[in-house]
């Protein structure tokens, strides 16, 4: 078996290409949500860290480390438009069903009595 140094290339090679996989798993993530997304202009993440611990021989140097390999993506917080809500004294808040953007609007039918 060759010995391979630690290259972006080379990461299909740990762990069945597992790291490399997820890597593309999270690339997709982030694209899908651009198409679903498109008007929120907010930047998406995608990101790898990669963890080294040496490991020290009873001399206190290194001849080794362990490695791992973190893969993570965020997108922007999925956000409601802004509505107005009126608050009751006994702290339950409300909205018009007519129109819930303005608590206050009145409708053509307000004060009928039919």
């Amino acid at each position: 078996m060759p010995i391979l140094p630690l290259t972006l290339e080379n990461l299909e090679h740990l762990d069945l290409g597992i790291a490399n996989a997820a890597f593309q798993q999270h690339i997709k993530r982030v694209a899908l949500d651009c198409l679903d997304r498109p008007g929120d202009s907010s930047s998406r993440k995608v990101t790898m860290e990669i963890l080294i611990k040496p490991e020290l021989l009873p001399d206190g140097s290194c001849d080794r480390v362990k490695l791992q390999i973190q893969i993570g993506s965020k997108v922007p917080t999925h956000r409601t438009k802004v509505y107005d809500l009126g608050l009751r004294k006994n702290g339950v808040l409300a909205f018009s069903e007519d129109s819930p953007d303005n608590f206050d609007q009145t409708t053509l039918f307000d004060g009928d009595d039919r």
